[in-house]
């Protein structure tokens, strides 16, 4: 069997690294990089990437929750749900995840009560279930919305960035690199929250051939 039929565990284990860092889920995270490693599908830099992510999270966990929150929890344009960038509250979310989870079905994977098809660590572990060629082009549907939450974690000098530029390396994308933009000499300020929201709405995301509305709701959490 070539490697592109072969699935892999690494999809699975970068979703899990956008979960809230609990002290028992941090545990984990030897046995996550060592999946990632051994697997071979990310280069070095993205290895190092995850790597320092992990030791973030390890380092103080009460931070690591309350930089979680700050980031994931409290700043829509930065939500883990897929769908909340396309569709909000539409009626037409609805039916997105009705279609999002019939492609789970289809791979024996269900979601838990708790948690809504489109958060990116279930979106994760449902392409861990396809071939690695399968399971890159499912990634690439979302690819703008990755794109978009990446360069705003780069913009926030967001640890975080390491999954996203991991994510965006296999599909053959340029990582992002946390620097500041010159502009006539001078370091250009960080964007606000506020700036952030604001490109949020002016430049909607397409997925799925819908477009993002203005409303959006908060995510629940894995890990928690």
């Amino acid at each position: 069997m070539s490697a592109e039929h072969q699935k892999a565990l690494t999809f699975k284990a970068l979703g899990l690294m956008l979960c809230y860092p609990t002290p028992e889920w941090t545990d984990n995270l030897p046995e996550l990089l060592t999946v990632i490693q051994a697997e071979g599908l990310l280069g070095p830099a993205q290895i190092d990437g995850v790597n320092a992510l992990a030791d973030h999270l390890r380092s103080d966990v009460i931070a690591a929750q309350e930089s979680y929150v700050a980031t994931f929890d409290r700043v829509r344009s930065l939500s883990l749900h897929l769908f909340e960038h396309v569709h909000g509250e539409s009626r037409d979310r609805g039916q997105a995840m009705i279609d999002l989870i019939d492609r789970y079905r289809e791979v024996d994977l269900i979601p838990p009560t708790n948690e809504l098809p489109d958060y990116l660590p279930m979106f994760l572990e449902y392409l861990s279930n396809l071939d690695i060629r399968e399971a890159k082009e499912a990634l690439s549907e979302p690819v703008h919305i990755i794109e978009a939450v990446a360069k705003r974690l780069q913009d926030r000098e967001s640890p975080y960035l390491a999954v996203f530029n991991a994510l965006l390396h296999l599909l053959g994308k340029p990582a992002l690199r946390k620097a500041h933009v010159i502009i006539g000499g001078q370091k250009t300020a960080d964007p606000t929250l506020e700036d952030i929201d604001k490109e949020w709405a002016e430049m909607p995301v397409e997925f799925l051939g819908a477009t993002a509305p203005d409303t959006a709701q908060p995510h629940a959490r894995c890990g928690s």
